[in-house]
């Protein structure tokens, strides 16, 4: 009994020094079976080693696993630098997520002991983690709201160079509320689940207001409508993203009338055929109206084209999509100064003329796409539409 008691320590001892051994291996070393050393010494060294994960570390080496100074990037785009002891994260290091966020951490022996907010923000005032708090970024523009997981989540207001926005925010985007731009357009916005777009509305200062709402629960189908300068309104049915694929147009007066007419390319054509007649009317989506001859589907002559805001054109037109100025033509802006003398690609170019609303030469010479290259008139020109 004896000698079999004695076997059995034995045993026991062994098999407790080989489960030791075993375990020892496996927790110091059997990262390594999950990738490979790609540049340098990743023994006892300096080197890169990739984890099949797609994780890469870069730094220093001992026994084979990370220690000492090093800095891993993720796969999913964050990069962890600072310090490490027998492969875990320790003592201090910073976390950059690919959001732009930095987190300042402390590590002990691969326990997380504590992570704070750091540059490229800055948190001004309050918890800019969890709470509700005031983050400066580092080219001065601002968010005081409501944060979770360190972004901006819930009811919060961004003040940046560009523009302003005001109200509800979803794990860092924007989901609704109002966005003013620094030219004075503002931006209604209305999300759906999981920050899918649902509607928003334009105002342009002088120019349109633009709405696009969804029509059913899967978001696939929209109403776009656009009210001009003019006050004429137009309201397309459509589906694509940023509502690429039109189904229905429909034109309205500022009465309220709608102006009957048939598809068109872009647009409407509300009198003629538009195909082969010598008075045709078309309204395109853009807000112009032409009204002139066509011949084989093009614009031919003299014709006129009238914009959005009431100024109007009258002379040569060529066809891509919409129709634009070319070869010589007049025309007249809302003040009642005009512009007569030739066109190339909708811009004055060639020889032309600008009178103020008087009748008055303002400038006379060539222009090059839009800019007067050679004047003969020594009086300050003003760009005309």
């Amino acid at each position: 009994m004896m000698v079999n008691s004695k076997v059995f320590l034995i045993n026991t001892a062994l098999l407790s020094l080989f489960s030791f051994l075993i375990l020892h291996c496996s927790t110091f070393q059997g990262r390594h079976l999950h990738g490979k050393c790609i540049k340098g010494d990743c023994e006892d060294g300096y080197g890169t080693f990739a984890f099949y994960d797609g994780n890469v570390y870069t730094g220093n080496f001992k026994k084979g696993l990370m220690h000492e100074h090093g800095r891993i990037n993720y796969y999913d785009g964050n990069v962890y630098t600072g310090q490490f002891f027998m492969g875990f994260r320790n003592k201090n290091g910073n976390l950059v997520k690919h959001h732009g966020y930095t987190f300042q951490e402390k590590w002990n022996k691969g326990e997380l002991k504590s992570r704070e907010v750091v540059q490229k923000y800055r948190c001004v005032k309050g918890n800019c983690y969890n709470g509700l708090g005031v983050l400066l970024d580092q080219y001065g523009d601002k968010y005081t709201g409501n944060f979770k997981n360190g972004v901006y989540h819930g009811e919060g207001t961004y003040s940046g160079t560009t523009h302003h926005f005001k109200g509800f925010w979803r794990n860092g985007i924007r989901d609704t509320g109002l966005t003013i731009e620094k030219n004075g357009t503002k931006v209604i916005q209305e999300y759906g689940k999981s920050s899918n777009f649902k509607d928003y509305t334009i105002k342009k200062p002088n120019k349109y207001t633009q709405m696009l709402k969804c029509l059913d629960i899967e978001c696939s189908v929209y109403e776009e409508t656009i009210i001009f300068q003019n006050k004429i309104k137009y309201v397309k049915e459509c589906t694509g993203k940023l509502c690429a694929n039109v189904r229905k147009r429909r034109f309205f007066e500022p009465s309220g009338k709608e102006l009957k007419g048939v598809f068109f390319e872009k647009g409407i054509c509300i009198e003629g055929d538009c195909k082969n007649a010598k008075h045709n009317e078309i309204l395109f989506e853009n807000g112009q109206r032409f009204i002139g001859n066509i011949k084989n589907g093009l614009p031919i002559g003299q014709n006129k084209l009238i914009y959005p805001n009431n100024t109007e054109y009258k002379g040569e037109l060529k066809k891509q999509g919409y129709f634009y100025r070319v070869g010589k033509g007049e025309y007249v802006a809302t003040d009642s100064s005009k512009y007569i003398g030739n066109w190339l690609a909708d811009k004055k170019h060639g020889y032309g003329i600008e009178y103020d609303k008087k009748g008055n030469i303002i400038n006379k010479g060539k222009w090059e796409y839009g800019k007067l290259k050679a004047s003969k008139n020594k009086s300050i020109m003003r760009s005309i539409k």
